[in-house]
């Protein structure tokens, strides 16, 4: 049942509660006498209680097609929700495994600084292992400009 059905049966609906509504205010309206004379004859009642069975009906009926409708939307809402928290979950997954690829970049970067360090500290304080300085021979500037290939 779509959007449309809905509002037509609920118009419905609304259309027999104002009928019940204006035989009931007829019937009060009526003088006393006959109210009087009219409370002998059942059928006058059946009257009323058809209108009322109908009412009680359709709102029966409106109520069941509603949750029907609800339940549907409500599953729908779960797979979409589900949906997401795979997705959720799959996000999660690839930024920790992220942040562990950086977490490991970031002990060989501090591995590496230390291992420099060290070095340094070697070399400044044992000039043995320092390596000797080598002067260039000639103009240097033909090395940069691309005309000799380095070995």
């Amino acid at each position: 049942m779509n959007v449309e059905d809905m509002r037509q049966a609920i118009g419905t609906l609304y259309s027999h509660i104002f009928h019940f509504l204006k035989s009931a205010m007829k019937w009060y309206q009526s003088n006393s006498l006959k109210k009087v004379l009219n409370s002998f004859n059942e059928s006058f009642y059946d009257k009323f209680e058809e209108q009322i069975v109908k009412i009680k009906s359709l709102s029966e009926w409106l109520q069941k097609k509603g949750n029907l409708k609800s339940r549907a939307e409500l599953r729908d809402l779960r797979l979409v929700v589900d949906q997401m928290a795979k997705q959720n979950a799959r996000i999660c997954a690839s930024l920790r495994e992220e942040k562990q690829n950086n977490d490991d970049w970031q002990n060989i970067g501090q591995s590496m600084l230390r291992m420099l360090r060290s070095s340094t500290e070697a070399w400044r304080f044992n000039p043995e292992l320092r390596l000797p300085d080598v002067q260039p021979q000639g103009d240097i500037n033909h090395i940069y400009h691309g005309q000799h290939q380095l070995i």
